[in-house]
């Protein structure tokens, strides 16, 4: 039999279910099952609450693996593996989940590139949004659709025409008041699943806000992925001078 443990530490509340029963509700025992959800068999995985009271005992000190984790939702949050060594059946393997996502983190495909290079190009616009609560809703979208169209023009021959998706005006700043109109529930899932399935697995290339991963901007690790393995959309989106990288 395996065992898997998540552990988190809150403030949280005693309750009566529908049966009469008492049980355990609040954010604190919410965490630890997503925390749960991340293990392997055999393998104990901590919350950020836990690490803060753990990491400064001399025990533990180097005996914590820190991991990026997220929900099904796309919300992020720390975990970290208790990986000492000598405890029989103790699990210390990476868990299955961050290794699949490490072995996913190869080159950028040219539709992310893409997304990257206008990510970069329109830093500014989003900057002057940073404050809007729907930013981390709207920006993929617009991006995906940006990178969709340069995509798509990219591959037309000049017998084609193609209509873009991007739609709301000319301008960045008009495409996006054009999408934070939409229905917040559209936006919600939409956005949800181009995070979910395009931009997840290249977290490390996008900005960490406080809460969440902020997907309107590109990180410099973002930044010198498309410099080094698509240097042709780097160039042609005149990133040089103002995202200069230096590659070791």
């Amino acid at each position: 039999m395996e065992l898997k443990l998540g552990i988190n530490e809150n403030l949280d509340n005693i309750v009566l279910d529908i049966n009469g029963r008492r049980n355990v509700a609040g954010n604190g025992i919410n965490m630890a099952r997503r925390i749960l959800d991340l293990a392997d068999g055999n393998q104990i995985l901590i919350g950020q609450a836990v690490y803060e009271i753990l990491s400064g005992r001399e025990k533990y000190m180097s005996s914590l693996r820190k991991y990026p984790g997220s929900d099904k939702h796309g919300n992020s949050f720390p975990v970290y593996q208790y990986f000492a060594e000598n405890y029989k059946g103790l699990n210390t393997d990476v868990p299955g989940i961050f290794k699949a996502r490490e072995e996913k983190k190869k080159k950028l495909n040219r539709l992310l590139a893409y997304y990257i290079a206008h990510s970069a190009q329109n830093k500014d616009t989003f900057l002057s949004r940073r404050d809007d609560t729907l930013l981390n809703y709207v920006a993929p979208i617009l991006l995906y659709f940006k990178a969709t169209d340069s995509l798509k023009a990219g591959e037309a021959s000049q017998y084609e025409r193609y209509s873009p998706k991007a739609m709301g005006g000319s301008t960045t700043e008009e495409q996006y008041d054009y999408y934070s109109k939409g229905d917040f529930w559209v936006l919600a899932e939409l956005s949800g699943h181009i995070v979910a399935s395009i931009l997840r697995p290249f977290d490390d290339c996008f900005e960490r806000g406080q809460f969440e991963i902020m997907w309107a901007f590109a990180s410099k690790t973002g930044i010198e992925k498309l410099k080094t393995e698509w240097p042709d959309i780097f160039n042609d989106f005149s990133l040089g001078p103002k995202y200069s990288v230096t590659i070791t």
